[in-house]
């Protein structure tokens, strides 16, 4: 039996996390990979989807003409049957019409579709895709490696969407099948992605903040001739590069932020000790032996009072989430009241000290990182703010999760 159960247990063990405790990995490239990649898979689909409806209507014209075509011959032959001239004003009287060009071909149509309606998100599409295979390494070095694998399948599977919606094709059927083949293909990679990595809302929104100026930059030189920058007088133009180049040095020093909060979070992770993951059987804390209907009582008890202790601090929260969705707003005076709010709300006796000791450490964990999402914001750290409320966010994620047999939120 020894010989059984023993590799067993130790199986068990490490399956369960005992022994060595595994420290959370910060990934900061790949959600910006993976952002890249989904918005240009949109960028794409939107693409084709246009481009279907111009090969479309190009072969219904296609079909009007032969129609006309073929009433007119026939139109033709009816009167030379009928050996009937024509009146001397009319067109026929004067000679056979002349060779006109041939019109061009749906096929045609709709490279001149892409070449010029489509050219601006076209060179969108180049360059994110540009930007997302340079990050790919990056992602390989930072992510767990079927993480990784599945990021690569994904730009993979979006390359293929694009490429079928600018392939050459006789037909709108042909480029459409071809289309939703690639569709399906990038669907199934999203879904092995989606069940090891998601991107939160923060993340997205701090990757399209980065990368906006090079795809507008990329946008602007593919508009045509015509357009309003090439009508700009000198000055004008001088004006708009100045304005272009300032925007780029606010985000190259946002960047320059960010990066070195990753660092320094990043650092202090490595200097401080883990805590020791459960192992299977140990009762961490009294609470864990009581009864399950005497600890459900205490802990909806306790939410009772939490939740009232809480509302400054939920009001607060919600009034710096609504302002830093608004473009240009000052966010300072939401950050010092969100963390007036976080600061009184910790100081009071024991608001998180939950009857569930698991649940407790978790939201104290959460709070914490508002708290500091909130100091951070108050001194104008915003890559460090980003990087507080993300972790935040996952905080109170996984207090939600705790708080769930208890039929209560946090």
């Amino acid at each position: 039996m020894k010989r059984v159960w023993a590799p067993l247990a130790l199986g068990l063990g490490a399956a369960l996390g005992c022994g060595q405790p595994r420290k959370p990995v910060d990934l900061t490239v790949t959600p910006e990979a993976v952002v890249l990649i989904q918005d240009n898979e949109e960028r794409c689909a939107k693409i084709a989807q246009s481009g279907v409806e111009a090969f479309r209507a190009a072969e219904a014209e296609e079909r009007r003409a032969r129609e006309a075509a073929v009433a007119e011959e026939r139109l033709r032959l009816a009167r030379t049957l009928a050996r009937t001239e024509p009146p001397p004003t009319s067109d026929a009287a004067v000679g056979p019409p002349a060779a006109s060009a041939e019109p061009p071909s749906a096929a045609e149509r709709f490279q001149e579709f892409l070449k010029r309606d489509a050219a601006q998100d076209l060179a969108v599409v180049d360059r994110a895709g540009e930007l997302a295979a340079q990050l790919l390494p990056k992602v390989g070095e930072e992510a767990p490696k079927a993480t990784a694998q599945a990021v690569r399948d994904l730009l993979a599977a979006e390359q293929e969407v694009c490429r079928s919606s600018r392939v050459a094709a006789d037909s709108s059927a042909e480029l459409r099948k071809g289309t939703e083949a690639a569709l399906h293909g990038y669907e199934t990679a999203q879904t092995r992605l989606a069940a090891r990595y998601a991107v939160s809302a923060v993340d997205a929104q701090f990757a399209r903040h980065k990368y906006a100026p090079q795809l507008d930059e990329a946008r602007a030189a593919a508009r045509p001739a015509g357009s309003r920058i090439a009508r700009m007088s000198p000055e004008q133009y001088e004006d708009e590069r100045r304005q272009w180049a300032a925007q780029q040095d606010l985000q190259g020093r946002q960047q320059a932020e960010h990066q070195t909060a990753v660092h320094h979070w990043r650092a202090r992770a490595a200097d401080e000790p883990a805590a020791p993951l459960p192992k299977v059987g140990a009762r961490s804390s009294p609470a864990k032996a009581e009864a399950p209907e005497a600890l459900q009582q205490k802990m909806r008890t306790w939410h009772a009072a939490y939740a009232a202790r809480a509302v400054p601090v939920r009001a607060a929260l919600a009034r710096y989430l609504g302002v830093r969705q608004r473009a240009g707003a000052d966010v300072q005076p939401a950050c010092r009241e969100l963390l007036s709010a976080t600061t009184e709300f910790l100081a009071a006796p024991s608001p998180l000290d939950a009857p569930d000791e698991a649940a407790s450490q978790v939201l104290k964990q959460a709070y914490g990182e508002l708290q500091e999402l909130a100091r951070a914001c108050s001194v104008g750290l915003p890559a460090e703010s980003t990087i507080r409320l993300a972790r935040f966010e996952r905080s109170i994620g996984n207090a939600a999760v705790a708080l769930r047999p208890y039929a209560v939120k946090p």
